[in-house]
């Protein structure tokens, strides 16, 4: 399965996409929670009990990456991803790991080694 998404097509429903790609062997949906208007979370756990938090939203910007960065430190996931869908305007940072929409298969893959 391949999510692509042009510029104005890009909106949430490619979340129902995202989830069921990442929702693959040793990992299972726990819960999704609307953060925003085009911005949603998705809570995964993995076989070997690793908490991940996927953050799905349009455009990404500096408030996703505090986000993200305070669930890490306040140790409720072991892992935080934010996953965008428009390139341009989007705020990029290394400081959590961020994937493009398109790529999402990339994704499922690196989290689907993580589990036993």
């Amino acid at each position: 399965m391949t999510v692509t998404r042009s510029t104005q097509e890009c909106d949430l429903s490619a979340v129902g996409a995202v989830r069921a790609l990442l929702a693959g062997p040793g990992l299972h949906l726990v819960a999704q929670v609307k953060e925003r208007d085009n911005t949603f979370d998705l809570a995964l756990e993995g076989a070997n009990n690793r908490r991940i938090v996927v953050r799905c939203t349009i455009l990404a910007q500096s408030t996703d990456y505090r986000d993200l960065a305070t669930m890490l430190a306040e140790g409720d996931f072991d892992r935080a991803v934010l996953v965008y869908c428009e390139k341009e305007g989007s705020v990029l940072s290394d400081e959590i790991e961020t994937w493009f929409v398109g790529d999402v298969e990339r994704l499922a893959a690196s989290l689907a080694r993580e589990a036993p």
